[in-house]
């Protein structure tokens, strides 16, 4: 991936445009990464033409997974998705040099670009955060996604200090998923770069989010739903708003219930009930409740049947 500059920027960012897929990490019974699965997975992925796929993000329990662990992901995903779609590292952490370490890790492996959260627990302030996120780019070359996740981090970064971060030479866009369709003005606004990209980071609003002026979705749903989520995608893109419209009301509300317990239960529940995977979680992360489990199967047997 070529360093960005004046003349590519807007080349490289519109790669980034599109449906990207938050891998879960298949488990087997001794709790060992399931390659066999993911492979298939995968497969999916690349034949629904998803614009890429983000490994060791908050969906694939990254953490839980060790050193080794994350870097054996990676090279296994980019072995199988090479030329065929973007691989996006989850390299994010809350602290600031091994955040550095890890995203140096993944740009010696291949990687397309980086998916780097805000430090979560030890809630720095907004000149905290722009430190670290500058302090990140100073030291890789490849693309950089910030992602903002307050519910999950207990941080957020501010319109001002993602406009701030815009600047920089290698951060060319954002995951924002708080669902808040006005804040995503506000960034809109801030920033004065056209070409930063702007992906929902929550499936339930990402048609009002593209409507808005977003770019695409980092997608739980679509791993197990690729081809829908591309498809409105396409719709908007060729202004065919009317169908993009439908499509996306058919899934909002089981896409909602993707969260009703912390991401990835829900979507490894149904991978699994799907026979995609085995629906292991590492611990502290625990199985569905059951009353959750049969909402979570009605509405995906309602979405299925107007499919």
């Amino acid at each position: 991936m070529p360093t960005l500059s004046a003349t590519n920027s807007s080349n490289l960012s519109s790669q980034f445009h599109g449906v990207f897929t938050a891998l879960v990490t298949p488990f087997l019974p001794d709790y060992s990464i399931d390659y066999k699965n993911l492979e298939l997975l995968l497969e999916e992925q690349i034949k629904a033409k998803v614009s890429g796929v983000v490994v060791s993000g908050t969906t694939g329990e990254s953490p839980t997974l060790s050193k080794k662990e994350k870097q054996e992901l990676l090279k296994f995903t980019l072995d199988k998705c090479k030329g065929k779609c973007l691989v996006i590292a989850g390299t994010g952490s809350n602290d600031t040099k091994k955040t550095i370490e890890d995203s140096l890790s993944a740009e010696k492996a291949g990687a397309d670009g980086l998916l780097i959260v805000t430090p979560y627990y030890n809630k720095p302030t907004q000149a905290g955060l722009l430190a670290h996120y500058q302090a990140i780019s100073n030291e890789v070359q490849i693309p950089i996604l910030l992602y903002n996740v307050p519910g999950r981090t207990g941080v957020s970064l501010s319109a001002k200090t993602i406009a701030a971060l815009s600047f920089e030479k290698n951060i060319i866009g954002i995951k924002e998923a708080t669902g808040n369709i006005s804040f995503l003005s506000e960034i809109r606004s801030a920033v004065l770069d056209e070409n930063f990209v702007l992906l929902s980071g929550d499936d339930p609003t990402f048609w009002p989010f593209l409507c808005a002026g977003g770019h695409g979705i980092i997608s739980v749903a679509s791993n197990i739903l690729p081809g829908p989520l591309v498809s409105i995608w396409k719709f908007y893109q060729s202004k065919i708003f009317d169908r993009g419209l439908k499509l996306s009301q058919s899934l909002h509300d089981w896409m909602g219930l993707l969260f009703i317990e912390a991401n990835p239960i829900p979507i490894k529940w149904l991978l699994s009930h799907e026979k995609k995977i085995q629906g292991i979680l590492r611990l502290p992360l625990v199985g569905m409740d059951e009353g959750n489990a049969k909402k979570l199967l009605k509405s995906w047997d309602e979405v299925k049947s107007r499919l």
